[in-house]
């Protein structure tokens, strides 16, 4: 898989956006940041004994981990990439920071 993004953005660190703590069920494949915001896409992999039958029920999951995590929960969406059924959620984080989050299932 390629992206290409704007010359501003640059490519961040995956163990910043792994403080977050969203699970271990997230395969990052890319996370781009410019000032306060920041970008990821991810494969989410279900584990062993975690219920993960669809995006939504992902989603679900994590929305409910954000505020434990000190993140508050702004919108989210179903979408298509790539002909490929993503979910995309946004919440900010409690030093300020705006994530857009989509990911995808196998």
């Amino acid at each position: 898989m390629t992206f290409q993004y704007p010359g501003n953005w640059s490519e961040l660190n995956e163990t910043e956006y792994k403080t977050l703590d969203l699970g271990s069920n997230i395969e990052v494949i890319f996370i781009l940041g410019i000032e306060q915001t920041v970008l990821t896409f991810e494969k989410v992999i279900p584990g062993q004994n975690q219920v993960l039958k669809t995006l939504p029920g992902w989603a679900q999951t994590i929305k409910s981990m954000l505020p434990s995590r000190g993140a508050q929960f702004l919108s989210e969406k179903n979408l298509t990439v790539a002909g490929v059924d993503a979910y995309q959620l946004r919440f900010r984080s409690n030093d300020g920071y705006y994530y857009t989050s989509t990911a995808y299932k196998n």
